[in-house]
């Protein structure tokens, strides 16, 4: 059985590139998929530590995945995917940097920090729209450590992880 639910942490400071992005996750047609927001890197590190307003778990469930703006204020992209990395728990979460920079020094930036994927923001709604539909496939089929909290501090496959059949 694939995973019921994928919690996804956008990271984006631009409002306009939120709500676009919202828009076409909703036209993606892909219920499963819940998503957090939050506007910069010091409000990511809050949210996965579990902190301030994002203590509910319930309410601010730890992600999946997470999409990551490079050019923000306060903390940006490349800050907070360094933080994820050296962080125990977080470490080996899905990180895919979604951001609008060609520069060939974030790029190298993100990959020396051990991002999953860099992809600059698709110019169409019906680019973006392909673009969510294959990430949430590649996660459906993704098997990841399960965190050390809920392991006793020893990294675990997710016991709720089912992959497909290859082929039926």
């Amino acid at each position: 059985m694939i995973k019921s639910v994928i919690n996804l942490l956008l990271v984006e400071d631009n409002q306009n590139d939120v709500v676009l992005f919202r828009t076409a996750l909703k036209k993606a047609d892909l219920p499963a998929v819940k998503l957090q927001s939050v506007w910069d890197g010091t409000e990511a590190v809050a949210y996965l530590k579990g902190e301030g307003k994002y203590h509910d778990r319930t309410a601010h469930p730890v992600p999946d995945l997470v999409l990551l703006d490079i050019n923000m204020p306060r903390m940006n992209g490349i800050e907070v995917l360094e933080w994820i990395r050296h962080d125990a728990t977080y470490k080996h979460l899905m990180v895919h940097v979604l951001t609008s920079s060609l520069r060939s020094e974030d790029v190298a930036q993100a990959y020396d920090r051990w991002v999953n994927s860099y992809v600059v923001k698709p110019a169409s709604v019906h680019d973006l729209i392909r673009f969510i539909q294959g990430l949430i496939t590649l996660q459906e089929f993704v098997c990841l450590p399960t965190l050390p909290a809920k392991q006793g501090g020893h990294l675990a496959v997710d016991p709720t992880h089912q992959p497909r059949p290859f082929l039926t």
